[in-house]
């Protein structure tokens, strides 16, 4: 069975196991990231036991995974690295007893989790490794009597740092959901989260603001569950998926992306579920309708490398089982609300009336005629031989210049015309709104089947 798919450096890495030997064996295959043409295969049977890759990271480029021998026996977890096409693998032994599932990649360091027995009773367990798997600390939990722990899936919150480890506790009373939260810094138990959920959390995902999704379900194929944690443990909503049980998922840009497993026509179906983050259900669409058989995603790696999404499974059809990988693309409607500034120039003209009061000052000359009287002296002489003397008034009009200085005030009315200058912000709010182009899954994502690969044909013998 093909379980989980990582693809570092532009090759696609698909993990499992196969039956070759009689029992099962490690199995990768090297395959081309555009097409899935097979490029490599390496394999290896480290006991008479079975043996399987169950999860895959990528750390500086480089994938990981992690498998498990099977068996009370000689349990065993190892580490697998080395993974290229030169096949200079290399597989470390983590000296646990017990099982290591699911590994997460961070800052540098991988954080190996499963299930480590601890007096006759597994319970949860985390390494820490440095990038060549030095051990750098160990987390053991107290676990919880009665019951065997193991840990499927870790994810780290984005708003604490925490890790969340979710996985079951298997006791007489059945299984039940189990989370422990750890601090990675000092590799010790921050809370235990026990939601009260029958059967088994297989894999979770965090949203950036600190809220985390666990999905599982009372078996691998019925009761399927969703529930939505605050980052302090609490549960804010709850989904019942019927049927379909989740046991991949992952998260594109605000969305919920499920991987797992409904029936439908008689078979399991591979089922892809989109979601928002209030637990809405967007869309569903079944990725093997074609087979006549049940076909099965198990927990391990969904790998998302921008726009596409890489889903390994199963096809389990008698006599001819096989590995399968899907490509898919996810496509977004896009409901974008854009705000445009505008800044703009107003040019205008004001025409109004003012009333101007002035007052002027001039200078005018006039001439003007001035009567005056005048004494005149005249001589009178007589025959009478007597000079008379006589003084007598006489009227004599003259002209003269006059300079006046006169002041006129005068009132007028005038048109003004003025030039305005002004500038106004306009906001605009725009959506845009881009229609999927596939009517398969017509809601805010529509992912759609871009390649089937067949990777392996598996006989069973």
């Amino acid at each position: 069975m093909a379980l989980a798919a990582c693809a570092p450096g532009g090759s696609l890495l698909v993990f499992g196991f196969d039956s070759r030997p009689g029992d099962y064996q490690f199995r990768v295959e090297f395959r081309n990231v555009s097409t899935g043409a097979p490029l490599y295969v390496w394999s290896w049977n480290p006991s008479g036991f079975n043996d399987v890759i169950f999860d895959c990271d990528v750390l500086d480029d480089r994938a990981y995974a992690v498998g498990a021998t099977l068996t009370w026996e000689r349990p065993r977890a190892y580490v697998i690295t080395g993974l290229d096409p030169r096949f200079n693998v290399e597989v470390r032994d983590l000296d646990w007893s017990g099982f290591a599932y699911t590994v997460e990649a961070k800052d540098g360091y991988l954080y190996v989790g499963g299930g480590d027995l601890r007096e006759s009773r597994l319970v949860f367990r985390v390494d820490k490794l440095d990038a060549s798997l030095g051990l750098v600390a160990s987390y053991k939990s107290v676990g919880l009597e009665g019951h065997h722990m193991g840990i499927f899936d870790m994810v780290f919150n984005k708003a604490t740092g925490h890790i969340w480890a979710v996985g079951a506790a298997a006791g007489g009373g059945g299984n039940r959901w189990w989370i422990e939260v750890i601090d990675p810094q000092a590799m010790e138990l921050v809370k235990v989260v026990d939601p009260g959920v029958r059967g088994v959390a297989m894999t979770a995902i965090s949203d950036s603001e600190g809220f985390v999704y666990v999905m599982g379900g009372e078996d691998i194929n019925r009761g399927g569950y969703l529930l939505k944690f605050d980052k302090e443990g609490n549960v804010v909503a709850r989904l019942e998926l019927g049927e379909f049980t989740a046991t991949k998922a992952t998260m594109i840009g605000d969305f919920l992306v499920l991987a797992g497993n409904e029936r439908r026509d008689g078979y399991y179906r591979h089922t892809i579920y989109v979601l928002d983050r209030d637990l809405n259900i967007l869309g569903k669409t079944y990725l093997s309708m074609d087979v006549d058989a049940n076909s099965y995603f198990m927990f391990g790696r969904m790998w998302v490398d921008g726009s596409k999404v890489y889903v390994a499974g199963s096809d389990m059809k008698p006599g001819n089982a096989r590995w399968v990988v899907y490509a898919l693309e996810a496509r977004e409607v896009m409901q974008t609300t854009v705000t445009t500034t505008v800044t703009t120039t107003v040019i205008r003209f004001l025409t109004y009336t003012t009333t101007v009061t002035e007052t002027r000052l001039r200078t005018v000359t006039t001439t003007q005629p001035v009567t005056t009287t005048v004494y005149v002296t005249t001589t009178q002489v007589r025959e009478e031989t007597a000079t008379v003397t006589v003084r007598e008034p006489i009227t004599v009009t003259l002209t003269r210049d006059v300079t006046r200085t006169l002041t006129n005030t005068v009132t007028e009315t005038k048109m003004i015309e003025r030039e305005v200058v002004r500038e106004h912000t306009i906001t605009l709010t725009t959506t845009i709104e881009r229609l999927p182009t596939t009517p398969v899954v017509a809601l805010v994502i529509a992912l759609t089947l871009i390649a089937v690969v067949a990777l392996l044909m598996l006989r069973r013998h």
